[in-house]
């Protein structure tokens, strides 16, 4: 029996219902398959109770739909993106699962809908996470398909509640299930890899668990893929509800994935904590799941990461926005049609103040995506950099706390608790780059030098940490940069490549310690910042102008012998107001220039003149600039508020009412 569109809506679901559907490929309308005996259904929670709602559908026979799944299979998914406007949140996901090289990720294609003759509008075209010889081939009796769903995991007929982090497991599909072995199979499966996910959780709170060992129980690239583009999307729901696992039987690992679910993804929230800041690491900042801050204590599973994301997928972040920009273009007139069937979804806001503002237009919707994502992939590069620091304190009365990195704060600020150890790693893989460290201690002065995650200091004795020195070994073309924070003082000034950061023979404890590793030759970004207070750019030796520094980045070279021939600096006039900047360098052959304003050149272009000195001033007495400068043969000179011979050099800018 045949049904109006309208039928399903009124009823549940779970109810199957008979239709004539045609599917019409919206990027190719050459594609398009037209069935009078498809069974469908509603399917989704939460997009259930919308208008424009998502359906399993199952064919009279297996197909391989529009030619996209790595089979023929009879249930398909078609999901209705109602939530997401651009309609390209849960491609854009799918798509990077597939291309990173995660397992049985669901392969999708935009379509448009058609149900007795009623247009519904423009689909989502997925495979079905389940189980069979084209999706996930389980091949043991014990072999299962399992989904993490605190939200709704209880009302399936089989779930369990892990012990140590109470998070709810559904089954989804098993072997024994499809086999027709009965639930006491189900049960049986499901049970066993309960136990595993109990013993995985365990071992990653257990400070003895070895490597070896965790290897044993994961499928650790996996594990690592799914993190890369989890924390790319920022997706609220993962590791909450809609995020699958497989275990094939007692001797398989645990599989991370399919991945499933972005729509409210993306930048969709504006709350950082459901993803709605670009510059944080996600799932360990706001994530209850620990098992990726567990795993990073693990430098090997840091150095995958790193590895991983560099070498294969940093370039997959990057095509995103072509990728948009294509998808968008070829479905055209779907898009168009759409949104004239579901006309008041553009500019509208149905959902919660937690999501981002609507845009009046599709475009609108389109260019914040992009935005986000320019911002998020901005991030993950930074963080995931060639070369990023991690480092961890053992702090009294604490112990040892998460690792930090690049440049965030271990240690305490304002709890008086001395730092009693230190570990600190570069994830780089390359067993020929190392950074060094080696501290001193009370009583005992300063230690011996450690490298590479190895423990400097003392554990177990309460003895503080007073001083410290950290040095990169193999790196020419890098720079480690530190500070402390110090009993009684505060913060002290930024220390550089082995210098001394902390106090001797003072009996001053370090409370924190902040460390980042930075490129030498860092030559700028390609436009000024918005919201820097002061941006600069040099002209150096055989290279020419940089890019643009901003608020005490570094900008020229160390220990390549390229001198600095000019220079321009200014204030960002949205940021500091009425304020001129003004700065005079001394030529080589020249002498003192004139003094230079607001951007100007000074110095010389294609004269071959280094810079020998300069002087920088402001006209606001509210503000006063820092700087300083490093030297040939000397190195940095001391940041100071004074002029001071040129090398090279690095500028901030600091409000006086804030600091001295």
């Amino acid at each position: 029996m045949m049904y109006h569109f309208g039928t399903v809506h009124a009823g549940s679901k779970d109810v199957k219902y008979g239709a004539s559907m045609q599917i019409v490929g919206a990027l190719d309308a050459t594609y398009n398959i037209s069935d009078d005996e498809i069974e469908f259904k509603g399917r989704g929670n939460s997009t259930w109770k919308m208008d424009k709602r998502g359906y399993q559908i199952k064919l009279s026979e297996k197909q391989n739909l529009l030619g996209i799944g790595n089979g023929k299979s009879k249930k398909w998914v078609l999901l209705a993106n109602q939530a997401d406007r651009t309609l390209l949140r849960n491609k854009i996901a799918y798509d990077l699962g597939v291309e990173t090289g995660l397992t049985n990720i669901p392969n999708s294609t935009f379509i448009d809908l058609y149900v007795n003759g009623e247009y519904i509008g423009n689909y989502l075209l997925c495979d079905k996470v389940e189980t069979g010889s084209a999706r996930i081939d389980l091949k043991n009796e014990k072999g299962v398909l399992v989904e993490i769903d605190n939200e709704y995991g209880k009302y399936e007929d089989f779930y369990f509640t892990t012990q140590r982090s109470k998070t709810t497991y559904a089954l989804k599909e098993s072997y024994a299930g499809d086999n027709d072995l009965g639930n006491a199979a189900q049960k049986e499966a499901l049970k066993s890899f309960e136990i595993a996910i109990n013993n995985f959780e365990a071992a990653l709170n257990d400070k003895n668990t070895t490597w070896e060992q965790i290897e044993k129980m994961i499928d650790v690239e996996g594990f690592a893929k799914l993190y890369l583009v989890m924390e790319l999307a920022e997706d609220p729901d993962g590791f909450y509800s809609s995020t699958y696992l497989y275990k094939d039987g007692d001797n398989d690992v645990i599989h991370a994935g399919p991945v499933w679910d972005f729509d409210v993804a993306l930048g969709y929230h504006k709350l950082d904590y459901r993803g709605g800041n670009t510059d944080v690491d996600y799932i360990l900042d706001y994530k209850t799941t620990t098992w990726y801050t567990s795993l990073f204590q693990y430098n090997q599973f840091a150095v995958l990461v790193n590895k991983l994301y560099n070498d294969e997928i940093k370039v997959k972040f990057h095509n995103i926005i072509a990728k948009i920009d294509t998808q968008k273009s070829a479905m055209q007139k779907s898009i168009q049609m759409n949104f004239v069937r579901w006309n008041y979804l553009l500019g509208n806001t149905f959902e919660t103040p937690e999501t981002t503002p609507n845009g009046s237009t599709y475009e609108d919707e389109v260019n914040y995506l992009k935005s986000w994502i320019n911002k998020r992939v901005a991030y993950m590069d930074q963080r995931y950099s060639e070369v990023s620091v991690q480092y961890k304190a053992h702090i009294q009365d604490y112990g040892w706390d998460n690792f930090k990195k690049d440049g965030e704060i271990a240690g305490t600020v304002g709890q008086s608790r001395r730092i009693e150890a230190l570990k600190i790693m570069l994830p780089t893989g390359d067993i020929n780059k190392h950074i060094t460290y080696q501290t001193h201690v009370e009583d005992i002065g300063w230690q011996d030098w450690v490298k590479d995650g190895e423990m400097a200091g003392t554990e177990g004795q309460c003895k503080r940490t007073e001083a410290i020195r950290i040095t990169l070994q193999g790196m020419p073309n890098y720079s480690v940069k530190y500070r402390v924070h110090i009993q009684d003082i505060g913060w002290q000034e930024w220390k550089y490549n082995g210098e001394v950061a902390g106090t001797e023979g003072q009996c001053l404890r370090i409370e924190a310690i902040e460390i980042k590793v930075m490129r030498t030759d860092y030559l700028g970004n390609s436009t000024k910042s918005q919201t820097a207070k002061i941006n600069y750019s040099s002209h150096i030796q055989d290279i020419g102008w940089s890019g643009w520094g901003q608020d005490g980045e570094i900008i020229g070279t160390q220990e390549r012998c390229c001198r600095l021939e000019g220079i321009k600096i200014s204030l960002n006039s949205q940021v500091i107001s009425n304020t001129n900047i003004s700065y005079q360098v001394h030529i080589q052959d020249i002498g003192w220039q004139e003094w230079k304003s607001n951007g100007a050149m000074a110095g010389t272009e294609g004269q071959c003149k280094r810079l020998e000195a300069i002087r920088i001033k402001l006209d606001n007495p509210k503000y006063t600039v820092k700087y300083r400068t490093y030297i040939q043969n000397q190195g940095w000179r001391t940041l100071g508020f004074r002029w001071s011979n040129v090398r090279d050099r690095r500028t901030m800018l600091k409000d006086r009412s804030n600091s001295n």
